[in-house]
């Protein structure tokens, strides 16, 4: 691997046969290194019940191809059906599901928004001066 002119890694996808979810993830390093994924939800669920669990590799090579091939996998496949994911990033952005946006949506529910909250926070006209 150090010869190379980019490191190798891999794109993953973990399913829960149990619940029906599954995550996708990239790793830099070997197959045989015993890494398991960056969610903490699926690694609880994981160290729970191992036997519920499959690993499939689904591309291995340069990481920065395995990188882009997670983001755009992701990506489509959230499209579908958010709440079969552990996912809760593509790697750009958080990736809600309609329960967490729902949580979200109650709090905000009666909160007052100062005003001029919609206004461009960088105009120097609504910026208040210090006395």
């Amino acid at each position: 691997m150090a010869n190379q002119t980019e490191l190798d890694g891999f794109t993953y996808c973990w399913s829960d046969h149990a619940t029906g979810k599954v995550y996708v993830g990239i790793h830099l390093g070997d197959l045989s290194d015993g890494y398991i994924c960056s969610s903490k939800a699926m690694k609880q669920e994981y160290k729970e019940r191992p036997h519920d669990f499959t690993r499939q590799i689904l591309f291995y090579g340069p990481y920065s191809i395995c990188a882009k091939f997670e983001k755009e996998l992701i990506a489509a496949l959230f499209k579908s059906d958010k709440n079969t994911f552990y996912n809760r990033s593509n790697g750009k952005k958080i990736l809600f599901d309609d329960v967490i946006k729902n949580k979200i949506r109650d709090k905000a529910q009666g909160r007052k928004m100062p005003y001029g909250h919609l206004e461009n926070p960088l105009d120097p006209a609504l910026v208040p001066i210090a006395s």
